[in-house]
């Protein structure tokens, strides 16, 4: 399948049109008082890139668990770009807050201090903000209890799956019975937390999808948030694996699965509260939704974006913080302002933002069985959604221009300088398989 729309050739057509449209950014116009308005309600996203191993799906800008010196030079950077902003929004409220990466449970709980205490220079934060936390599973223990009283509301663990062959596919840590074990300790302290699933991996089976959906009632969550599998590139299953089935086998599948996950969700009380989020919680209309729709660009709250990689979106722009760990580190210890790339009063991100802030609403479920068709809308804006991230993450993979045009060892040029890497994602190509 030469012409594949899922092979390199595709994604760097795809990337090349995209960064025609970019242009660099100050700091100046990102965060533009005069282009904010102090009415404005705002959710804050921190990026922590470290990972202490690197899981087979994930697309996200992340690097090996670095010493102990290195990251504290990043969280002191990153504590620096934070206040530098703080002090030109003052007034503006500030809805929640979410640690993204990487692995923000990486960090030591004094920098986790640090990053916070920066975050408080904010001086409206809304008194029922979440703050939110990403966690790995094997990361969770006790020191996680102590996090509520330095200011963590919330919890998102990233489970995927309980499947023990997909998880050792996916390169995750411990069993699933570990990883209940580990859970369990979040309902012993009665703290709040979501779990991540994906489901139509390369060789799950239905049944496979229906095993973890079991588990996951055995734990009932409060909140869980579940991905479509995504073939991103410059990730390990990309690479190596492709899905060994026809693309509309694949499809059916999906949609067998996205039928299974509805119903599992009406018949144990789960509604749905966002494109891919479902809460158990009691719907209350005064606590503040925190950031969780996977594609950040659904969400009605703008998006102050900190640290390497993190993205804004704003009324009047989109930018995107350096991908270069090192050179965002250099240029806050130097105090010179982060250089952006991105757009201004882009037409087509607003009415992108528009589509998908209503099939955000569509999603919303009632709690009554709506019949097939309703079915096939909410499969329908799954796949939308997972292919519109998937071009996005291909960008950020395959695009010279991000930031400071990215490092030595990045993804990018790994795709772009390994012709066995090309070759062996050509031969996917050649065989039919979806990458």
């Amino acid at each position: 399948m030469k012409n594949s729309i899922s092979g390199v050739r595709f994604q760097k057509r795809v990337t090349a049109f995209i960064d025609h449209f970019l242009q660099p950014l100050s700091e100046s116009v990102v965060f533009d008082p005069a282009k904010i308005s102090p009415l404005e309600h705002l959710g804050i996203y921190i990026h922590i890139p470290f990972c202490k191993t690197e899981c087979a799906f994930c697309a996200f800008s992340k690097e090996r668990d670095s010493d102990g010196h290195r990251k504290e030079r990043y969280v002191l950077a990153l504590a620096h770009q934070i206040n530098r902003v703080a002090c030109l929004l003052p007034e503006n409220q500030i809805d929640w807050i979410y640690f993204g990466g990487g692995t923000p449970s990486a960090l030591e709980p004094q920098q986790l201090h640090t990053v916070l205490e920066s975050v408080r220079e904010f001086r409206n934060i809304h008194p029922q903000a979440s703050f939110t936390m990403e966690a790995r599973v094997d990361s969770l223990g006790d020191w996680v209890f102590d996090q509520k009283e330095a200011g963590i509301t919330r919890w998102s663990v990233g489970v995927q799956t309980f499947d023990d062959g997909e998880r050792k596919q996916y390169g995750l840590q411990l069993s699933s019975a570990e990883v209940l074990q580990r859970l369990q300790m979040f309902e012993e302290h009665d703290l709040e937390y979501n779990i991540d699933l994906i489901f139509g991996g390369p060789d799950q089976t239905l049944a496979m999808w229906q095993h973890t959906l079991a588990e996951t009632m055995r734990l009932r969550p409060p909140e869980i948030t579940t991905y479509m599998y995504m073939p991103l590139a410059g990730t390990e299953s990309w690479q190596k694996r492709g899905i060994k089935r026809d693309w509309l086998e694949w499809k059916r599948q999906q949609f067998s699965m996205t039928t299974c996950l509805l119903d599992t969700m009406r018949e144990h009380g789960y509604r749905q509260t966002d494109t891919f989020m479902f809460s158990r919680m009691k719907d209350d209309s005064e606590k503040l939704t925190p950031y969780a729709d996977i594609s950040m660009i659904a969400t009605t709250t703008p998006i102050l974006g900190f640290g390497q990689s993190a993205y804004s979106l704003l009324p009047h722009v989109i930018a995107v913080n350096p991908y270069d760990i090192d050179g965002f580190i250099e240029h806050e210890e130097k105090n010179k302002k982060i250089e952006y790339v991105g757009r201004q009063n882009d037409v087509v991100l607003k009415a992108l933002r528009n589509v998908a802030r209503l099939t955000s609403q569509l999603s919303r479920q009632n709690g009554r069985r709506q019949g097939r068709l309703d079915d096939l809308r909410i499969f329908f804006t799954y796949c939308v959604w997972t292919e519109i991230y998937r071009i996005a993450r291909d960008w950020n993979t395959l695009s010279p221009h991000v930031g400071y045009h990215t490092t030595p060892l990045s993804r990018h040029q790994k795709l772009a300088k390994n012709p066995a890497y090309q070759a062996s994602a050509s031969g996917l190509n050649r065989q039919g398989e979806i990458l």
